[in-house]
């Protein structure tokens, strides 16, 4: 459960080489996008990266809480996520090691996943934001979306809440 093992069953059944990755029972197991490397999550929350040609120990991820149920890299991208029962979920960059941004889910998750497909709600907004591109011929600005959300804040009228009113000792 917690070493990495290489087996020739040509040779024979038992493994032709062992070594101890962890300390306790590794969980998830995925392999990077370049087929060299595993990225390994185990039950205390360790996250390790691992060579498969040397089985060195390359990196550790830093910043999980919890037991770590699933792990995943992304086929293209040099980011990996991590699932943990502190009910994060953890982006990281795999080439730096460093945490790019965590989520808090309202639930524990035992899996995680990434797709090409795009949310029907993001392909229904990219589909809007394109047609408004062909009809007024120029792209919107961030800046400009963020100032019209920002006029929407200006316009609301102020709520200022009364002091209380303090009752006389009888």
């Amino acid at each position: 459960w917690y070493q990495r093992r290489v087996r020739d069953a040509r040779a024979q059944k038992r493994p032709i080489y062992s070594k101890e990755v962890s300390a306790v029972n590794i969980n998830s197991i995925c392999v990077t996008n370049d087929k060299k490397n595993v990225i390994f999550g185990n039950s205390r929350g360790d996250i390790g990266k691992v060579d498969l040609r040397t089985g060195n120990l390359l990196k550790k991820y830093k910043g999980v809480a919890g037991s770590v149920r699933a792990v995943c890299h992304h086929p293209t991208q040099p980011f990996m996520t991590a699932a943990s029962l502190d009910r994060y979920l953890y982006l990281y960059n795999s080439t730096s090691g460093s945490l790019v941004n965590k989520f808090l889910m309202k639930q524990p998750l035992n899996s995680v996943l990434f797709s090409s497909e795009l949310p029907a709600s993001l392909k229904k907004a990219k589909e809007e934001k394109e047609k408004r591109k062909r009809a007024t011929g120029r792209e919107e600005d961030e800046e400009e979306g963020e100032g019209g959300e920002e006029d929407v804040w200006d316009s609301l009228p102020v709520v200022r809440e009364k002091a209380p009113v303090k009752k006389p000792k009888t």
